[in-house]
Protein backbone atom coordinates (compact mmCIF):
# COMPACT_ATOMS: atom_id res chain seq x y z
CA UNK A 1 0.00 0.00 0.00
CA UNK A 2 2.86 2.43 0.73
CA UNK A 3 4.31 1.64 -2.70
CA UNK A 4 0.99 2.58 -4.26
CA UNK A 5 0.90 5.95 -2.51
CA UNK A 6 4.47 6.79 -3.50
CA UNK A 7 4.38 5.65 -7.13
CA UNK A 8 0.71 6.19 -7.97
CA UNK A 9 -0.86 9.61 -7.79
CA UNK A 10 -3.37 11.97 -9.37
CA UNK A 11 -2.85 15.47 -10.73
CA UNK A 12 -5.91 17.72 -10.86
CA UNK A 13 -5.97 20.54 -13.41
CA UNK A 14 -8.84 22.92 -14.23
CA UNK A 15 -9.82 20.88 -17.30
CA UNK A 16 -8.58 17.33 -16.59
CA UNK A 17 -7.32 14.74 -14.13
CA UNK A 18 -4.15 12.78 -14.82
CA UNK A 19 -3.52 9.43 -13.13
CA UNK A 20 0.18 8.52 -13.06
CA UNK A 21 1.59 5.25 -11.83
CA UNK A 22 4.82 3.34 -11.91
CA UNK A 23 8.46 3.90 -11.06
CA UNK A 24 10.48 2.78 -14.07
CA UNK A 25 7.70 2.26 -16.61
CA UNK A 26 5.32 5.11 -15.88
CA UNK A 27 1.81 5.03 -17.31
CA UNK A 28 -0.67 7.90 -17.56
CA UNK A 29 -4.41 8.11 -17.94
CA UNK A 30 -6.15 11.41 -18.77
CA UNK A 31 -9.77 12.17 -17.90
CA UNK A 32 -11.51 15.32 -19.06
CA UNK A 33 -13.59 17.25 -16.51
CA UNK A 34 -15.80 18.91 -19.12
CA UNK A 35 -18.32 16.05 -19.29
CA UNK A 36 -18.50 15.12 -15.61
CA UNK A 37 -22.12 14.89 -14.47
CA UNK A 38 -21.75 13.24 -11.08
CA UNK A 39 -19.15 13.24 -8.30
CA UNK A 40 -19.36 10.73 -5.48
CA UNK A 41 -17.24 10.42 -2.33
CA UNK A 42 -16.92 7.02 -0.67
CA UNK A 43 -15.32 6.73 2.73
CA UNK A 44 -15.55 3.73 5.02
CA UNK A 45 -15.01 3.52 8.77
CA UNK A 46 -11.22 3.19 8.52
CA UNK A 47 -11.18 5.88 5.87
CA UNK A 48 -12.79 8.30 8.29
CA UNK A 49 -10.25 7.43 10.98
CA UNK A 50 -7.20 7.68 8.70
CA UNK A 51 -8.63 10.43 6.43
CA UNK A 52 -8.65 8.64 3.08
CA UNK A 53 -11.33 7.68 0.61
CA UNK A 54 -12.29 7.19 -3.02
CA UNK A 55 -13.77 9.81 -5.31
CA UNK A 56 -15.80 8.53 -8.28
CA UNK A 57 -16.54 10.69 -11.31
CA UNK A 58 -19.17 9.86 -13.94
CA UNK A 59 -18.34 10.95 -17.48
CA UNK A 60 -21.50 11.59 -19.49
CA UNK A 61 -19.88 11.27 -22.90
CA UNK A 62 -17.89 8.08 -22.25
CA UNK A 63 -20.71 6.68 -20.09
CA UNK A 64 -18.36 5.33 -17.48
CA UNK A 65 -17.13 6.04 -13.99
CA UNK A 66 -13.52 6.48 -13.09
CA UNK A 67 -12.15 6.49 -9.57
CA UNK A 68 -9.51 8.40 -7.71
CA UNK A 69 -8.69 5.53 -5.39
CA UNK A 70 -7.42 5.88 -1.79
CA UNK A 71 -7.04 9.66 -1.81
CA UNK A 72 -5.67 11.27 1.33
CA UNK A 73 -7.92 14.09 2.57
CA UNK A 74 -10.72 13.21 0.13
CA UNK A 75 -13.09 15.95 1.33
CA UNK A 76 -10.58 18.60 0.23
CA UNK A 77 -10.25 17.13 -3.28
CA UNK A 78 -13.99 16.50 -3.48
CA UNK A 79 -14.50 20.24 -2.91
CA UNK A 80 -11.84 21.12 -5.50
CA UNK A 81 -13.47 18.87 -8.11
CA UNK A 82 -16.89 20.34 -7.26
CA UNK A 83 -15.58 23.84 -8.00
CA UNK A 84 -14.00 22.67 -11.26
CA UNK A 85 -17.16 20.89 -12.47
CA UNK A 86 -20.10 23.23 -11.91
CA UNK A 87 -22.10 21.19 -14.43
CA UNK A 88 -22.11 18.18 -12.09
CA UNK A 89 -25.26 17.57 -10.08
CA UNK A 90 -25.62 19.57 -6.91
CA UNK A 91 -26.48 16.60 -4.74
CA UNK A 92 -23.61 15.45 -2.53
CA UNK A 93 -23.14 11.69 -2.55
CA UNK A 94 -21.39 10.24 0.47
CA UNK A 95 -21.47 6.50 0.98
CA UNK A 96 -20.50 5.00 4.31
CA UNK A 97 -19.60 1.36 4.05
CA UNK A 98 -20.76 -0.92 6.88
CA UNK A 99 -17.87 -2.47 8.75
CA UNK A 100 -19.58 -4.93 11.07
CA UNK A 101 -22.94 -6.61 10.90
CA UNK A 102 -24.49 -8.11 13.99
CA UNK A 103 -27.15 -10.82 13.74
CA UNK A 104 -29.32 -11.54 16.75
Amino acid sequence: MIYQWVYEYYEIYPDRVIHRRGLIFQTREHWSLTNIVEIELQQGFLGKIFNWGTIKLLDREQRQKFSLYMIHNPHKYYAVLRRLTPQADLEKHVVIEPTVSVDY
